[in-house]
């Protein structure tokens, strides 16, 4: 009889993620497996053991009956405050989806239950990115006092920003950093009770230093690691090194939330357009480098300072990677021109197609790339549902920014059916929804050989289905 082996928030392991999937092929045979993780880290890191499962489980947010169940298990449990604080809010119907998750909905209820005040009267967090803010200020002045450090919760925030860095560069370089190395980077000596304050919230193994205790909150202070690099002049020097590691798609979206809530655009996006220039060329991941701060740009920044600056990296003698991500940009804000010629690149030249769909593969998570090894290309080797499953949710949209990408994302979306990829059998409106994002208006600003375009690569897809 075979043993049941269950493998919890898989997402957390501290482990390579590569290895994991040989370590589940090399025990698959042996037990009966259930495991959880994130959609987004199973797509990336495991899809290649997928076939060790008979059933793949996605499960999705939870819906207001679940949200009532939530409250009254709170009301249960005394915790009447903050049941009455959301049970408000569902009334009034103004619950965001992102609440629909357990751990957020953990963190509303801790800072709501610590308010001094009466919390009925106070509004609900915008977003995730400042959920968790208010969240992390609160449990840094809560572990500074508790383990009595000689600090405020200035300095432990400043302190886990940082040791967010370090853990996430050894992660990319694949090694284990150690406790006495951490304590050495972090300059975590003399003040016994700040240090413990800051390990409070790691992942201990013996003397390896795994992690945080939950991966949300590294991405969160990595995240106000590198904006806090990108807003200050001081640091003007480390912003290329801080965007030549890989990020998750979380740590990515708080980085532009910060900066779109928090942060001085114009000095932001001049920082970033500085940093472009002094990224040196004989660095291995100089190419990942430029392509991600060109590629934040056109999601940030919409001036005439930043299109222009765009505008001339397109037209550059810059690597086609580099260019690649001006062009997304440019595109995107509407730029009809750089569309046009974007567009003929893609279908004219074998590599920018290959270059196109590889990139698509390694951000929407199908495949994992090292820096040095950019631009990722597609060989055809690997499957693309999670790719095809985010072009199809950008198909549905239609802001002008979206509209504006539709010829080439249609075309990407034609090229993977064209290279043998299956569609995700939960996409079962596919025709529909390709056959609506065909209708771009007649009058759209970027004129009929768009339009005409747009319709022929709608009709060629569907061709293929």
């Amino acid at each position: 009889m075979h043993p049941i082996l269950v493998l919890d928030g898989l997402d957390e392991s501290p482990s390579d993620k590569s290895s994991i999937t040989t370590t589940i092929k090399n025990i698959a045979g042996h037990a009966a497996l259930l495991v959880s993780c994130r959609q987004y880290d199973f797509e990336r890191y495991l899809g290649a053991c997928k076939e060790q499962f008979n059933a793949i489980v996605r499960l999705t947010h939870w819906d207001e009956t679940y949200i009532k169940a939530y409250v009254r298990a709170l009301k249960h449990a005394g915790k009447s405050r903050v049941a009455e604080f959301i049970s408000r809010h569902l009334a009034e119907g103004v619950i965001p989806n992102f609440l629909g998750l357990p751990l957020w909905l953990g963190m509303l209820a801790y800072l709501a239950e610590s308010e001094p005040q009466d919390v009925r009267t106070r509004p609900l967090p915008p977003n995730d990115y400042e959920l968790i803010r208010e969240c992390a200020d609160k449990v840094a002045e809560a572990e500074v006092s508790r383990h009595g450090a000689r600090a405020d919760g200035s300095l432990l925030r400043d302190l886990w920003e940082r040791a967010a860095w370090e853990l996430h560069k050894a992660f990319r370089e694949r090694r284990v950093i150690k406790v006495r190395e951490l304590k050495s980077a972090l300059e975590l000596d003399g003040d016994e009770g700040l240090s413990e304050a800051v390990f409070s919230f790691l992942d201990l193994r013996g003397d390896d230093v795994r992690g945080f205790f939950h991966e949300v909150f590294k991405e969160y202070w990595l995240a106000e690691y590198i904006v806090d690099r990108m807003g200050n002049p001081a640091y003007e020097g480390q912003v290329a090194e801080v965007l030549a590691y890989q990020r998750s798609v979380v740590t990515n979206k708080f980085v532009r939330l910060r900066i779109q809530s928090r942060e001085d655009l114009r000095n932001v996006t001049a920082i970033l357009r500085t940093t472009f220039g002094t990224v040196s060329d004989s660095a291995e991941t100089s190419a990942f480098a430029k392509n991600q701060i060109v590629y934040l740009l056109g999601r940030i920044d919409q001036s005439t300072e930043t299109r222009d600056f765009l505008s001339g990296i397109w037209h550059s003698d810059e690597e086609a990677f580099v260019r690649y991500a001006a062009a997304w940009g440019e595109t995107m804000a509407g730029n009809g021109a750089v569309e046009n010629e974007y567009s003929d690149c893609l279908r004219q030249y074998p590599e920018w197609d290959r270059m196109n769909r590889g990139y698509h593969l390694y951000y929407y998570g199908d495949v994992d790339v090292e820096e040095d090894r950019m631009p990722p290309v597609d060989d055809g080797s690997t499957s693309a549902e999670a790719t095809l499953r985010t072009l199809f949710r950008r198909l549905r949209r239609n802001e002008a920014r979206h509209v504006n990408l539709r010829r080439i994302e249609l075309f990407t979306l034609r090229r993977f059916l064209e290279t043998g990829r299956k569609l995700p059998r939960e996409i079962s409106d596919a025709k529909a929804i390709i056959n609506e994002a065909g209708r771009v208006p007649g009058d759209h600003l970027f004129g009929q050989k768009f339009v005409q375009g747009v319709r022929a690569e709608a009709d060629a897809a569907l061709m293929l289905l």
